[in-house]
């Protein structure tokens, strides 16, 4: 039963891009309960949620060693993988950066 739920709220927090929820449902699983589809749902999760942090500081640098070149390519990648993100959003459509 709590596998059941547990994986199931993974799947909806994996599909609404929350990946830190995702892994946090799944490690409610007990370790014995755990299946190929569970284990790859967690590596996934835990690949994007890395993936994720990462383009988030490269962003974060670039913004404040004022860097743009290069900016849009971070910033997309970003958004395919955190879509509802409001603030990479407005960063992404700004049509130019100061110099």
């Amino acid at each position: 039963q709590v596998r059941d739920e547990s994986y199931v709220e993974a799947q909806k927090a994996f599909a609404a891009q929350d990946y830190v929820s995702c892994l946090a449902s799944l490690n409610k699983i007990d370790p014995s309960l755990v299946d190929a589809a569970i284990l790859g749902l967690k590596n996934q999760a835990r690949e994007i949620s890395e993936e994720v942090q990462r383009l988030n500081w490269h962003i974060s640098q670039a913004l404040e060693m004022k860097q743009y070149d290069g900016l849009l390519e971070f910033v997309d990648q970003y958004l395919a993988l955190q879509s509802g993100d409001h603030e990479r959003q407005q960063l992404r459509f700004r049509s130019t950066f100061p110099r």
